[in-house]
C-alpha cells in the first residue's frame, strides 16, 4: 500500500543503536558485556555501535576492530546482521500500525506515524507514547518517542529524549527548537563536523546564520538542515502497510548439539512471535520450524495447533514434542520459527473442554 498523508500531529518512534539492538533482541544478556557491531562491507570493518560496557572501556564509533580491541581486550565483535535488522524493522512497523493506520517506514530504526486521527495520542500523547514503548520493550527494542506538529520536528523530539525521559512532546516549536542541540537535527557527518568547527552547538545558533548563507556554504543538504532547525520543514508521509509475517530467526555463533540450549533459544523466539501476534490482534493457527545443520542439511516441519491460540506454553509444547522425536544429522547452526496468523477462537467452550 502506498500514498501520501498530511495532518497536524505526528509521532516518531526511534530505536537508538538499531544495528546493535537487532542482534541483542535474541541475546539480551549481552547488554551487560562489552560488545561492538561492525560493518564487514566497509574494508576491515568499522565500529557502528556498542554496548555501555564497551563504551566505558574506550570503544568508539568509527574505530577498526584492532583499535577497539586495543582499548577493550574482552570485547566481543559481531558483524551487523541484516536479516535480524529486517525482522526488528518489521516489529517496529507492526507495533506502530496496531495503534495508527497511517505509518511511514522512514529509515532503519525509525517509524513515523500520522497521529492526527489516533485519539489516544491527541488526548494524552505522552501516555500513549509510553505504552507503545513499553510494548516494544517487551519485544526487545529499547525505543524513544517524539510527538510534534510535523514529521521532522517529531523526529527531532525523539532524538532529544533521554533514557530517563524517553517520551517528549514538542508543543511550542519555537521554544523547543531554540535549545535543541545540533545532533538532534540529524545532520550528516560531514556537515556536523563543519558546523561544529564554526562553534555552533544549538539549532537556534544555526538558524541565526540565515538560509542564504547556509545554502551558499553547505549546499542543498545544509538548506534542508536549516529548514529543519527553523521548523519550516514539512512533507507528506510515504505510507506503508507492514507485512503480516510473524517469524523470528537466529544464526548460532556456535553449533548446538544438545536439546536443552536449542529449546531455550526457541522459547525466547516463540515469546517474541506471540508478543507480535498479540499486538496485531491475531493468534497462531500453526507453527512452522526450520532448522539448519552444520553439515548443510535443513529440516522443515509444520505443526498445526488444535485451535488458534496465543497460549505460549501450548505452542511450546508442539515444538518440544517434535524436537524430542527428531534425530538431528549434525549440530544446529540456524533456526527460523514462523507462526501462521489466524483469528482467535472466541466461542463458548463446552464444560468438559
Amino acid at each position: 500500500m502506498g500514498g501520501t498523508s498530511t495532518g497536524g500531529l505526528y509521532g516518531v518512534i526511534w530505536v537508538p543503536d538499531f544495528h546493535l539492538q537487532a542482534i541483542l533482541r535474541q541475546e539480551p544478556g549481552l547488554w551487560r558485556r562489552p560488545m561492538a557491531v561492525v560493518d564487514p562491507e566497509e574494508g576491515e570493518g568499522r565500529v557502528m555501535c556498542m554496548t555501555s560496557p564497551a563504551w566505558a572501556a574506550g570503544v568508539r564509533h568509527g574505530q577498526t576492530p584492532t583499535q577497539a580491541l586495543a582499548r577493550c581486550g574482552g570485547l566481543q565483535i559481531r558483524p551487523r546482521q541484516r536479516n535480524q535488522e529486517a525482522i526488528a524493522q518489521d516489529v517496529l512497523l507492526g507495533c506502530a500500525h496496531a495503534r495508527c493506520a497511517f505509518i511511514e517506514d522512514t529509515a532503519e530504526g525509525i517509524c513515523t506515524m500520522d497521529a492526527s486521527g489516533a485519539g489516544a495520542f491527541g488526548r494524552d500523547g505522552a501516555r500513549a507514547g509510553q505504552a507503545l514503548l513499553d510494548e516494544l520493550s517487551g519485544m526487545g527494542l529499547r525505543s524513544r518517542f517524539g510527538l510534534a506538529a510535523t514529521p521532522d520536528l517529531a523526529l527531532c523530539a525523539a532524538r532529544a529524549t533521554t533514557g530517563v525521559r524517553p517520551v517528549l512532546a514538542a508543543g511550542n516549536a519555537g521554544d523547543f527548537l531554540s535549545a535543541l542541540p545540533m545532533d538532534a537535527l540529524g545532520p550528516d557527518a560531514g556537515i556536523a563536523a563543519i558546523v561544529a568547527g564554526w562553534g555552533i552547538r544549538t539549532a537556534a545558533e544555526f538558524v541565526v546564520l540565515g538560509r542564504p548563507a547556509v545554502a551558499e556554504r553547505l549546499g542543498l543538504a545544509g538548506t534542508r538542515l536549516w529548514d529543519r532547525a527553523a521548523g519550516y520543514a514539512r512533507r507528506p508521509l510515504r505510507l506503508v502497510r507492514p507485512r503480516e509475517e510473524f517469524f523470528e530467526s537466529c544464526e548460532m555463533e556456535f553449533e548446538v548439539a544438545e536439546l536443552g540450549p536449542l529449546q531455550f533459544r526457541l522459547r525466547r523466539m516463540l515469546e517474541q512471535v506471540v508478543r507480535r501476534l498479540t499486538a496485531s490482534h491475531r493468534a497462531a493457527g500453526a507453527l512452522r520450524l526450520e532448522l539448519g545443520f552444520s553439515d548443510g542439511a535443513c529440516h522443515r516441519v509444520e505443526l498445526p495447533a488444535p485451535e488458534p491460540t496465543l497460549n505460549q506454553e501450548a505452542l511450546f509444547g508442539l515444538l518440544q514434542n517434535h524436537l524430542e522425536r527428531l534425530r538431528a544429522p549434525a549440530g544446529v547452526v540456524a533456526v527460523r520459527l514462523y507462526a501462521d496468523p489466524a483469528q482467535s477462537d472466541v466461542r463458548q467452550r463446552d464444560i468438559f473442554e
